[in-house]
């Protein structure tokens, strides 16, 4: 530093230069912190639809399972309250709330229909990821191995499907969305949303992603009787 300098210009320029090293390091945090926390936490994706809103009437679509079976969904809620739980093999996020998602299904199962909702793959190997338009096979793909590209048929995204439920011992009904993804595009377009659905056919909680704690007391507050005040 210059000799010259008062001390009170020394100062200033110990200051500015200060400030120049924390502007850049947050810079640098910002510009690598989506990928990361697009992997670790959900929270980070609000750009992400979050679909039909509570007391709205639920979408409406008939799909193929993964056993053969055609579903139409308002048939299952007309029986009984039902809940649905987008996802994909390539979803990390989604890949974590499983163990979650069967234990609703132990408990509730017999009050409540639990349907996963197989969509497009959130981060395919070799092709471009729908959140991000670029390959993004993400950290946890890479060391679990899961390295996958976009099924280009309905009947590759239905062989998907029956992996993906194979692997994580699934035993809720998996129905699979067609090509056009007009399931997920209808429930929120996010990797991993979750609806659930009244039996007269509205939404009752509907979550960007799915948060098995708030969803059980949701579930709860749906089953619980009714005092008639």
């Amino acid at each position: 530093m210059n000799p010259r300098l008062t001390k009170y210009q020394r100062a200033t320029f110990a200051l500015l230069i200060g400030l120049a090293l924390m502007l850049a390091t947050v810079v640098s945090a910002q510009s690598q912190s989506p990928s990361a926390g697009d992997q670790q936490s959900p929270r980070a994706n609000d750009r992400f639809s979050h679909g039909p809103q509570p007391g709205t009437t639920a979408p409406e679509f008939t799909l193929k399972t993964i056993n053969g079976e055609t579903v139409r969904v308002s048939a299952l809620w007309t029986s009984k309250p039902t809940l649905i739980m987008a996802g994909s093999y390539t979803c990390p996020v989604f890949r974590g709330k499983v163990d979650s998602f069967e234990r609703l299904v132990r408990e509730f199962g017999d009050r409540v229909n639990f349907v996963v909702l197989y969509t497009q793959e959130a981060h395919p190997k070799g092709d471009p990821s729908p959140y991000t338009g670029r390959e993004w096979t993400t950290d946890a793909n890479e060391r679990d191995g899961i390295l996958l590209p976009q099924p280009e048929s309905a009947e590759e995204r239905l062989t998907r499907a029956q992996t993906c439920a194979k692997a994580m011992k699934l035993t809720a009904r998996v129905a699979v969305d067609g090509m056009d993804n007009s399931a997920w595009a209808a429930f929120g377009r996010a990797p991993n949303s979750a609806c659930l659905i009244g039996r007269d056919g509205n939404v009752v909680a509907q979550q960007a992603w799915f948060n098995p704690g708030e969803m059980r007391s949701a579930i709860e507050r749906l089953l619980k009787p009714s005092t008639g005040k």
